[in-house]
């Protein structure tokens, strides 16, 4: 099993926020090439073909697990949420895969890149923190 980590993510918005986003794929923007529900979302990918991720674990406000299903490569995305500074979140991806050692060299550098990529993307998420104190 070949474990790809992203830095830490400072995110501006408190955990509950984070995790209401980030488990819930409905809000994602679906657009013609994503669709989603609230436990899964599914695109066609390049040199993959169609790939369903859903969710598999959710513990509120701290953390996602996200599996692939009728893929050929079997793989997870942990998403860890915790506290951070000024009422923020600190987020952390980790993407685990079933790769051989070969493998695991050639996708290293894209996986990393690809972790990166998702890391700047949330940093520029709306999270509505409205939500959260109008339905406590």
């Amino acid at each position: 099993m070949a474990t790809y980590s992203s830095e830490r993510i400072q995110v501006a918005a408190p955990p509950a926020a984070v995790f209401a986003k980030l488990s819930d794929p409905t809000t994602m923007a679906p657009n013609d090439k994503v669709s989603t529900t609230a436990d899964s979302f599914s695109a066609e990918l390049p040199m993959v073909g169609h790939m369903t991720m859903r969710v598999t674990e959710r513990r509120a406000d701290e953390f996602v697990r996200l599996q692939a299903e009728d893929s050929p490569l079997p793989l997870a995305i942990d998403i860890h949420i915790e506290p951070g500074a000024d009422g923020g979140s600190v987020v952390q991806l980790t993407l685990e895969a079933q790769l051989n050692p070969l493998m695991q060299v050639i996708v290293e550098r894209p996986v990393k890149e690809a972790l990166a990529k998702i890391g700047d993307k949330m940093r520029q998420l709306s999270f509505d923190t409205d939500n959260d104190a109008n339905n406590g």
